[in-house]
């Protein structure tokens, strides 16, 4: 098969550049530990509280474990991620074909899906995003293959690994519905079952429907400018993501890029959309079943950007998914573009722009610039943050009790190295915190900031955050500095934070 070169160097490239799991994806980890164990998905033993938005990769994760033997976590991740980001390959090849796209450019585009630096950093990062991709492109193909039902199958299985998956799984009934002129009920009920059954198990097990991350996430504990989420998907859209959708050298969860490079984006925007637009009409001339496509791509992009508008946080990676889906259809455009054209020169500068993403995506990755990491590691790939969470735990590890509590605003690869209970101060595995929030704005340097009376309140024995999160709040609270006592500190320029600190708290002797 003509693809299968492509699809090896997709996992070659991953197995080489090796795992660098980002935060958020150690809190599914400690899940997939916990679920090893025996003790249930959970993050603290006993609390019922599901807190990572991917159950379903935790369980996939820790059924991993179970066959291999092995308790790496960010390994078995990368393996699985790898190995589902090559099978990504192949169906973005096969869907290019069935949608009659030449050899040459089916394979140019399955080469750019294997190489996106953006795909690669949350593949070896340890996050979902590689099977739940997979997932919704198998169901894409079968789709445009005919098969009736077995798309949405796949399209509710896709929901267990991030909810956001149905956003696809609407985009079919959409489309089948404008194809047929007719409400596809059969669709709608098997798509509705896997839905509600995951929305029961979920309420039978943890006493609420949907994952309590996502119920956090809508409380007042994130902060963005209203304009970022839409941000994010101009930079994907305009293939300046090779550092992140958030743009050039974003080292953060939430970066603003500068104005200047906002408006490059926004101009690099235009022509890629409309080409994009132009694929949705040839795909919806030669074969109508590709419409949902299109569709997708435009109500993720409006519905994300509308809840930026009043403050809600999207995450980078939620992106990823669209990146296969956004390049077949500016393939298809393309090729819209070179039928039209009747001089075979001109037909050549058509594919001078694909030639060019692929030539950045491959001046982004190390080769050998940085003679400490991989040759294959992507530039925008930083985890210093985790590192530096990961030397806490084990100071934790040497110094605290068993019992003790430990109060933190980002919990997962303090969480995963850590064998101790931990009070998630943003409250995505703790539900009593969200009443703490949202913060005056007087108290706010950046997300993730530290409500003092929730650290006063609960009275954590240990509290792990980086200085700026306690710029506004606790470090200049007298009450919190008579109580507690630094005994950690590690220099750390995350989030325009100066160190990484642990406080203990001050156990008064007993009298007499």
């Amino acid at each position: 098969m003509w693809v299968a070169p492509v699809a090896l160097a997709a996992l070659v490239v991953r197995l080489t550049a090796g795992p660098h799991p980002v935060d958020d994806a150690f809190i599914t980890f400690r899940y997939a530990l916990n679920l090893l164990d025996g003790q249930g998905l959970v993050y603290n033993v006993g609390e019922s509280v599901l807190g990572t938005s991917a159950p379903l990769y935790a369980v996939l994760l820790a059924a991993a474990a179970k066959l291999t033997g092995s308790r790496s976590f960010p390994d078995l991740a990368l393996w699985l991620n790898a190995l589902a980001d090559t099978v990504s390959v192949g169906l973005v090849f096969l869907i290019l074909r069935r949608l009659r796209l030449a050899l040459g450019p089916a394979i140019l585009a399955s080469l750019l899906v294997a190489l996106s630096p953006f795909a690669i950093r949350y593949s070896i990062g340890g996050m979902e995003t590689s099977v739940l991709t997979a997932v919704c492109l198998l169901s894409a193909l079968l789709y445009l293959r005919g098969h009736r039902l077995a798309p949405y199958h796949l399209a509710g299985l896709a929901a267990g690994f991030r909810p956001d998956a149905l956003a696809f799984g609407a985009a079919l009934l959409i489309g089948e519905t404008w194809r047929s002129k007719r409400v596809p009920w059969r669709s709608l009920v098997v798509l509705g079952v896997w839905v509600g059954f995951g929305m029961l198990l979920l309420w039978a097990v943890y006493g609420e429907p949907l994952p309590h991350s996502v119920l956090a996430k809508a409380h007042q504990v994130y902060r963005v400018d209203p304009e970022t989420n839409f941000l994010q998907h101009v930079f994907l859209f305009s293939s300046l993501s090779f550092t992140g959708a958030q743009g050039f050298g974003a080292r953060g969860l939430v970066v603003s890029p500068a104005p200047a490079l906002n408006t490059l984006a926004l101009v690099a925007f235009l022509p890629l959309a409309a080409l994009c637009a132009m694929g949705a009409v040839r795909g919806a001339r030669d074969e109508p079943r590709s419409a949902p496509f299109f569709i997708y791509l435009v109500s993720f992009t409006l519905t994300y950007s509308l809840l930026g508008l009043r403050g809600s946080l999207m995450a980078e990676w939620y992106l990823v998914p669209l990146v296969p889906f956004w390049l077949i259809l500016l393939f298809s455009g393309l090729a819209a573009v070179g039928q039209g054209v009747q001089r075979t020169s001109m037909r050549g500068l058509v594919w001078a722009l694909p030639l060019a993403l692929l030539l950045i995506e491959v001046a982004s990755l190390n080769l050998g610039r940085d003679e400490t990491r991989p040759a294959t590691l992507p530039l925008n790939v930083w985890v210093e943050r985790e590192e530096l969470y990961l030397l806490a735990a084990d100071f934790l590890n040497d110094s605290a009790p068993d019992d003790s509590l430990i109060a933190a605003s980002e919990i997962g690869a303090l969480g995963y190295a850590c064998d101790c209970r931990i009070l998630d101060t943003v409250g995505l595995v703790s539900p009593s915190v969200s009443s703490y929030y949202p913060l005056p704005e007087g108290s706010l340097v950046g997300n993730y900031a530290i409500p003092t009376e929730l650290i006063l309140s609960h009275q954590p024995d240990y509290l792990v955050s980086l200085e700026v999160f306690l710029r506004n709040t606790l470090l200049k609270d007298g009450t919190f500095l008579s109580d507690y006592r630094e005994v950690w500190r590690a220099q750390a320029d995350a989030f325009g934070s100066r160190d990484l600190l642990i406080f203990e708290r001050i156990v008064s002797e007993p009298e007499g």
